[in-house]
């Protein structure tokens, strides 16, 4: 063999490095031809490649599973005046959530599939909640610049991911 096509413990490692679970390194691992890769073929992937792939497989697990813990969190529209109340398993995105409801996609288009790449998901988070999020990333503010109606509080919603701790937001 030639040694490209495997999934070593080298490519294991590194996909750790970036964050990434074991679970979802396995999608990655699926996507490549043959369900294999060497650390070369991961890398030619670039850091927006493999975010972006990342991105797609945790989609794909998050609409194939049964979560078990659930959350409210509630979202007020502009304009409308009203709240819409959600429930949303836990360790999903605002992304997601659009991706999954209908009446919460009206008002966020999530145009670049949860990569931070565009600012259609821009939320403003109640300050009460937003002192409670991690930071931004430097992506995230980058594309921050460019939206319309940014506040102190604004986030992208793909980059807002609901853990036990935001239940209630």
């Amino acid at each position: 063999t030639t040694g490209r096509r495997f999934f070593s413990k080298e490519v294991r490692e590194y996909l750790a490095s970036q964050g990434i679970n074991e679970n979802v390194a396995n999608g990655v691992l699926k996507a490549f031809p043959g369900g294999s890769a060497s650390l070369s073929d991961v890398k030619a992937l670039g850091s927006e490649g493999l975010k972006a792939l990342v991105a797609t497989i945790e989609r794909e697990n998050f609409l194939h599973s049964k979560p078990l813990t659930m959350i409210d969190v509630h979202v007020r529209p502009p304009f409308d005046g009203i709240s819409i109340k959600k429930s949303v398993p836990v360790n999903t995105t605002f992304y997601q959530l659009a991706k999954k409801d209908d009446e919460i996609a009206e008002y966020m288009e999530c145009a670049c599939s949860g990569v931070a790449a565009c600012s259609t998901c821009h939320v403003i988070v109640d300050p009460e909640w937003f002192e409670k999020l991690p930071p931004a990333e430097e992506d995230e503010l980058d594309m921050l610049d460019l939206a319309w109606g940014v506040t102190p509080t604004s986030r992208l919603g793909c980059q807002i991911k609901f853990t036990k701790a935001f239940d209630g937001m």
